[in-house]
């Protein structure tokens, strides 16, 4: 039988939305209508209704607050109106998710499916890296009964509880990985992952930086090559020169190795 799929997405608030960010929210809307497979819904949390929004799969909370704060509400409106799914997935309004990606896992029964690599896209360039990190990105298809469990505590001190508990899914997500050892985990393949994480100036982590371009060391080597089910990006050979080129290290290389190891080991281990 064939999975149907929810996407939570908490909207930037209107104050915070630049000529760049609504550019990349309606493009994040375009690879959801772009997706091979239609059986899905997204929950879009916010103040307003984004423009352009016609497909009836999207559907509206008007909530606003912090993401912590609408990703609650999200779980309040499934749970209430007993919206049925079998995967759950967060993804913000400035990020890509593979077209292709829900018809992969039509059929899958695993409890969580993940990149083991996060993957990145900068906006300016289009350039591409990807990096290893020993917990779980923000995007993952969570099957319902795990996104909806009750796990940790609220990502963001300082923000209100508005269920009875603190579901996975409103979670610090660099906990959830915890959650889901000895489970069934499965990993997307390297070159397919599930989504792009949109690096840009307009970001409110770029902007905590003391330079752009200092900020963007913090993910790995920028390359050209864009993964499989992305497509109409162009790399642009926009980036500084000393931004992506590093020597090979081989020590490096094998710690990587090393760390992918165990993570795979303590994830098995209940």
């Amino acid at each position: 039988m064939s999975n149907t799929f929810i996407f939570v997405i908490p909207l930037t608030p209107e104050s915070n939305l630049t000529p760049l960010r609504k550019e990349l929210q309606q493009l994040c809307f375009k690879t959801l209508l772009s997706q091979t497979y239609s059986n899905w819904k997204a929950l879009l949390i916010g103040a307003i209704t984004p423009k352009g929004i016609e497909d009836n799969r999207f559907i509206h909370i008007p909530e606003e607050g912090y993401k912590e704060l609408k990703l609650q509400h999200a779980v309040k409106y499934i749970q209430e109106t007993n919206l049925k799914s079998d995967y759950i997935i967060r993804l913000d309004d400035d990020d890509l998710i593979n077209p292709s990606i829900l018809k992969h896992y039509a059929t899958s029964q695993a409890d969580v499916i993940v990149d083991l690599y996060q993957w990145f896209i900068e906006w300016e360039s289009k350039r591409i890296s990807k990096d290893f990190k020993p917990w779980f990105a923000n995007t993952v298809l969570h099957k319902r009964e795990h996104a909806l469990a009750e796990f940790g505590v609220i990502a963001r001190e300082g923000v209100s509880q508005v269920n009875s508990y603190v579901p996975l899914i409103a979670t610090n997500h660099a906990l959830m990985h915890i959650y889901y050892k000895g489970k069934n985990i499965k990993f997307s393949p390297r070159n397919k992952p599930i989504y792009l994480r949109v690096i840009n100036p307009d970001s409110i982590t770029s902007n905590n930086s003391q330079s752009y371009q200092g900020y963007l060391r913090n993910f790995g080597l920028w390359k050209m090559q864009i993964p499989v089910g992305f497509i109409g990006f162009k790399a642009e050979n926009r980036l500084k020169k000393d931004i992506g080129k590093y020597p090979f290290s081989l020590k490096k290389w094998l710690h990587c190795k090393m760390s992918i190891f165990k993570f795979k080991i303590e994830l098995k281990n209940n």
